[in-house]
């Protein structure tokens, strides 16, 4: 559930323009900075969906990573930045595998993931950040197969 809420909201940072950022909405908790890098068994991780799960407070928060792996979370797009406070981190990544045709001749594909699935479960990812302006909040995320 939670890669489909991410993908839904990187969609939506996808149709944002290039004009002035609008303002954040009334009593939005003030927003810092998080970049970061994700590391899958000592390669970047392209092209992944990481999301920020607040422990306290209710202001969650995504990201996509480039093709170095590095991304900046977004908790009001196209706003930099999350509230302060510690935070679960998820991260997932899938890829598309074709099947053969069917026998009319009809072909289709499935989803695999490419991590271990546990990394896409706030109860089972183990990767937490904490967020406040007084923190450098540049993270590395070291994801292993194992």
């Amino acid at each position: 559930m939670n890669t489909i809420h991410a993908t839904l909201f990187l969609i939506a940072v996808a149709f944002v323009g290039c004009t002035q950022k609008p303002d954040l909405p009334e009593g939005t908790p003030p927003l810092y900075p998080l970049t970061g890098t994700v590391v899958y068994d000592g390669q970047p991780l392209t092209d992944a969906v990481v999301v920020f799960n607040p422990t306290q407070g209710e202001v969650a928060g995504s990201a996509m990573t480039d093709a170095e792996g590095k991304f900046r979370a977004r908790a009001y797009p196209p706003h930099d930045g999350l509230p302060e406070g510690p935070y679960i981190v998820t991260v997932s990544k899938t890829k598309d595998i074709p099947l053969p045709a069917d026998k009319y001749g009809q072909t289709g594909s499935r989803t695999e993931d490419v991590i271990p699935a546990k990394y896409k479960n706030a109860k089972t990812s183990q990767l937490t950040v904490d967020v406040a302006p007084e923190y450098d909040n540049d993270v590395t995320l070291e994801l292993q197969a194992k």
